[in-house]
């Protein structure tokens, strides 16, 4: 008799997080675009979400904190770019720069429940 594995994902949200995270990861690899400000906010906002023991990421796990370290470095870097990101993206760099703040002054940030996690994405 064949035993039933449990499914990774509970619902369709677990299951959204999870090709979210999956697309983000591709867009944030080094063949992708690793430095695209908008994959770093939203993967950052994303957090740690449970994937499948088979998930390969294509880079190197990043915690939030990293992603936001490196989207703070696109919009403070100085190229014209990011200033004009910075002038339009001011919510961005506000949440990211609070990011910032918060845990260097916490052992870390606590992870958003899943309903957060998909509501912090379409903000």
């Amino acid at each position: 008799m064949q035993q039933r594995q449990e499914p990774v994902c509970k619902s369709f949200r677990d299951l959204l997080l999870q090709h979210a995270v999956d697309s983000l990861d591709k867009c944030l690899a080094p063949e992708g675009r690793p430095g695209l400000s908008l994959c770093l906010l939203a993967r950052a906002r994303l957090g740690n979400v449970p994937m499948p023991a088979s998930y390969k990421s294509p880079l190197d796990f990043r915690r939030s904190t990293e992603l936001y370290l490196a989207l703070l470095s696109n919009y403070n870097g100085g190229s014209e770019d990011g200033r004009v990101a910075k002038e339009f993206c001011s919510e961005a760099h506000e949440e990211a720069s609070e990011a910032n703040k918060s845990t260097s002054t916490s052992v870390g940030p606590t992870a958003p429940t899943p309903a957060a996690q998909v509501s912090r994405l379409f903000r």
